[in-house]
């Protein structure tokens, strides 16, 4: 990674962490907790950020947890809506204004269409409108003059996609994740379903909407970012035994 790449990584990081405090100091003053997991929970309650990510974006950007991963745009986004904005590019801009945008084109080398996109400097592409999480591509290791890989979310499994596509204004288009890719998959369950291997649970579920959901791997759910979570007897027997 270049010097340059490392300065916009660091202040990349720096604005992130200024979002995170601002989430903290809400939840301080609003749920009268006085700890981390306290904070975490009323932040779900309240907000599409799920605990669990909270709790990970805290560490790191917080306590200094480098091994904590950097959070997706949905979660940024989540996060920024909680204190008040209506995404994280909107906090961004408002928390952190540069000098007057400038316009890059982007050519039909890299996109395969002709896309303008606005930029605060020179790699500061901030492609928030097309889906994806980056304040310079080159954050992700992805080159400008190379067609990248992102994914997205159709239907019952991520699906490989062209960054800079545009698939549905609603689609969350994501940098590719071999694992989720490979493992993660919405799934039909049944009281044959093989649920635990060596006691372990190998399904994973959510409510939403009041319909419950089954998956194959564990993470977060493709479309509101909540955390997944394990199967257990309890969860067999009510919604699946019963309604055999």
């Amino acid at each position: 990674m270049s010097t340059e790449e490392d300065e916009e990584k660091a202040e990349f990081e720096k604005e992130i962490k200024e979002l995170v405090r601002l989430v903290v100091e809400k939840a301080k003053k609003e749920s009268m907790g006085s700890t981390k997991n306290a904070w975490g929970n009323f932040i779900e309650e309240n907000s599409e950020l799920g605990y669990k990510t909270f709790t990970r974006m805290y560490d790191r950007y917080i306590l200094g947890d480098e091994t904590k991963s950097i959070p997706l745009l949905y979660s940024l986004d989540s996060a920024s809506v909680f204190i008040g904005y209506n995404s994280f590019a909107e906090f961004y801009n408002k928390i952190f204004p540069k000098e007057k945008p400038t316009e890059i084109k982007i050519g039909e080398e890299f996109t395969g269409k002709k896309v303008s996109i606005k930029s605060k400097n020179k790699f500061k592409t901030a492609i928030f409108g097309l889906g994806v999480a980056t304040l310079g591509l080159g954050y992700f290791g992805i080159s400008a003059y190379n067609q990248p890989q992102c994914m997205y979310w159709k239907g019952n499994s991520y699906e490989k996609v062209d960054c800079a596509e545009i698939i549905h204004p609603n689609a969350q288009i994501i940098p590719i994740d071999e694992r989720l890719l490979e493992y993660l998959h919405k799934i039909e369950v049944s009281d044959t379903t093989t649920f635990f291997e060596a006691g372990k649970p190998i399904v994973w579920y959510l409510k939403v909407d009041g319909i419950i959901e089954f998956y194959s791997a564990d993470g977060k759910h493709p479309i509101n970012g909540k955390d997944l979570k394990p199967v257990t007897p309890y969860i067999i027997d009510k919604y699946i035994i019963a309604n055999k």
